[in-house]
C-alpha cells in the first residue's frame, strides 16, 4: 500500500455491528445477522416493529450505539494484525471516526492499548454540529489520506465527492460500485458470503 490509511472504527476496525446484533437478539428473542443491520437506527425500527413503544426504542437505540455497549464490541478480525503490520512497514496510521463524543476518551485508551496507533493520529468527532459523514471527510482531507477505509456508504459518498482520497468500502452493499465518478478510486472488501461481514483476513495475506 503505498497510500497513507485512514481508517473508521465501528464496521470497520470494531466488529460493533455484529456485537450489537447479537446483544440485541439476546434481549429480544430475535434472530437477525448482522448484514441484516443496514440503516440508520435500524434496532428503533426493529424494535417499533416489534409492538415496542417509541420511548422504549429511543433508549434501547442509545444505549446500543451511544453508551457503552460499543466499548464492550471486540476488534474486527484481523484488524490488529494489519495495523500492526502496517506500522511496520512505515506506514502513518490514521483513525476517523464519528463515535459520540462521551465515548471519545474511553476510545482513544482503547486503541492506544491494544494497537500501534498514536493518540495524535486519533479523530474522533468531539461535538461538532457538521454531519458524520462531511466531518470525516473534512478529516480526511486536512489529514493528507490517501485511502480511507469505511463502511458506510454515505461517509463514503462524502470522501470520495469532497476529497482527491481513494475509499475502500468494506460493505456488501454495491450501490456505489456503479458510479463511473468513482472508477479507480472505489475498492471494497466483502464478506466472503452475502451474510457475512467483511474483515481483513483476506487483505492480510497479500499485505
Amino acid at each position: 500500500m503505498t497510500h497513507r490509511p485512514s481508517f473508521d472504527l465501528d464496521g470497520v476496525l470494531i466488529n460493533s455491528i455484529e456485537y450489537i446484533t447479537g446483544v440485541f437478539n439476546k434481549e429480544h428473542g430475535t434472530n437477525f445477522i448482522a448484514t441484516d443491520m443496514r440503516e440508520f437506527k435500524i434496532v428503533k425500527k426493529w424494535l417499533l416493529q416489534m409492538g415496542y413503544s417509541k420511548s422504549y426504542a429511543d433508549c434501547k437505540e442509545l444505549e446500543y450505539w451511544y453508551g457503552e455497549r460499543l466499548l464492550e464490541s471486540p476488534f474486527n478480525p484481523g484488524a490488529i494484525e494489519h495495523l500492526c503490520k502496517l506500522d511496520a512497514l512505515g506506514v502513518p496510521i490514521t483513525i476517523i471516526s464519528s463515535r459520540p463524543k462521551g465515548l471519545r476518551e474511553s476510545t482513544i485508551e482503547l486503541l492506544v492499548k491494544n494497537t500501534p496507533i498514536l493518540r495524535e493520529n486519533i479523530f474522533i468527532q468531539n461535538g461538532s454540529e457538521m454531519p458524520g459523514n462531511i466531518w470525516k471527510a473534512f478529516v480526511v482531507g486536512k489529514t493528507g489520506v490517501g485511502i480511507h477505509f469505511e463502511d458506510n456508504p454515505s461517509h463514503s459518498e462524502a470522501v470520495l465527492d469532497y476529497t482527491e482520497a481513494d475509499v475502500c468500502l468494506m460493505s456488501n452493499l454495491v450501490s456505489l460500485d456503479f458510479n463511473p465518478n468513482y472508477s479507480g478510486r472505489l475498492f471494497r472488501i466483502k464478506g466472503t458470503s452475502p451474510t457475512e461481514m467483511p474483515d481483513f483476513t483476506e487483505l492480510n495475506k497479500v499485505l
